[in-house]
């Protein structure tokens, strides 16, 4: 199987690993990426994507395989928004105040093929896994970085901290990106349209 796809592409990290992984005992550490892992595979299921592979402490999810998915950028947004929630809520059970996470989305066409233990479920290849990856990178500790590409019309559906052009290394044009707060209230989405 390979086939180029359209897919949103998240990306979400755990900030400060290092440090937080010092700072408790391993099996404590463990615990935590248990946790964290089973939230987000949870998540990532309910918003109607697929935990592509776990990065250590990072996680790679899509949306749009391997059904085409409308919409598929308000998904991979909605589930960032809730694995950020839910790593807040496993951080106060476990009184580790500094836990939090960083998030990168991004959408475009991408090659996918067969994955393996290596790769994951699935492998995706091209610009728009390694923009979502880099949008990961720039997040700060709590922050979900969105690609105006993965958003597209579903902008107004979200409030953002900000709007940014940045500039990324190995990409030729600057990005439009929101720093997303959270989904608006449904009834104030009508008065949108």
């Amino acid at each position: 199987m390979n086939r180029r796809r359209p897919l949103a592409l998240l990306f979400t990290d755990i900030s400060r690993s290092t440090a937080l992984s010092a700072s408790l005992e391993p099996e404590d550490y463990a615990d935590l990426l248990s946790d964290l892992r089973a939230a987000i595979g949870r998540i990532v299921e309910q918003q109607s994507g697929i935990l592509v592979r776990i990065d250590g402490d990072g996680a790679l999810c899509a949306f749009g395989y391997p059904e085409p998915l409308e919409a598929a950028g308000r998904h991979a947004t909605l589930c960032a928004l809730a694995v950020h929630e839910a790593a807040i809520a496993i951080a106060r059970r476990r009184h580790l105040p500094d836990f939090a996470l960083h998030s990168g989305i991004h959408a475009g066409l991408v090659l996918v093929r067969e994955g393996d233990v290596v790769r994951g479920r699935i492998e995706v290849l091209g610009d728009a896994t390694n923009i979502a990856a880099r949008l990961c990178d720039a997040a700060n500790s709590g922050e979900i970085l969105v690609s105006s590409a993965a958003l597209s019309g579903d902008a107004a559906m979200f409030e953002f901290a900000d709007r940014r052009v940045m500039t990324l290394a190995g990409v030729e044009q600057p990005l439009v990106v929101h720093s997303v707060l959270c989904a608006k209230p449904v009834q104030n989405l009508a008065s949108i349209n």
